[in-house]
């Protein structure tokens, strides 16, 4: 995604920085899983999708929201359903409207399916509604974590 496309969608300034902070989140949830009194994650009630022996990938965390929808989290990034199918990679942080959610669990992502950058006017408030409602849970997650292990 070029410059001028990406700030259809975000600001300049505010895609660089929440790709900083999306991908400090992201390894935030990585030690979560690892963590020694346990997995955080299932701990707070998220469902993981462990990716079969023998297939490549990542395994998979999903948390309904409470609004509505669902968040879908891999290593590579996250998949907000909350009206569209917004994927938001961890390399990069350039939202991207999913045709479709795919229909069995993704452990790599290339299985997510066809994408495009968000182009319409209602694409564009989408991806920016799916990065709020991932915002919003990343955020409560943290005020969970700190509350519960300091």
């Amino acid at each position: 995604m070029s410059g001028q496309e990406s700030s259809t969608v975000l600001p300049c300034e505010l895609r660089r920085d929440g790709e900083r902070l999306f991908d400090v989140s992201m390894w935030c949830l990585g030690r979560d899983v690892l963590c020694p009194e346990g997995n955080l994650l299932a701990r707070r009630g998220l469902v993981r999708h462990p990716r079969p022996e023998g297939v490549e990938g990542q395994s998979a965390y999903t948390v309904e929201l409470p609004g509505g929808g669902r968040l879908t989290l891999w290593g590579f990034g996250v998949l907000c359903e909350c009206g569209a199918a917004v994927f938001v990679p961890r390399d990069g942080f350039a939202p991207r409207i999913l045709e479709a959610v795919p229909e069995r669990p993704a452990f790599r992502v290339q299985e997510l399916g066809p994408w495009r950058e968000a182009g319409t006017a209602g694409e564009r408030r989408a991806a920016r509604a799916g990065l709020v409602s991932l915002a919003g849970w990343l955020s409560g997650h943290e005020e969970w974590v700190a509350r519960e292990v300091g």
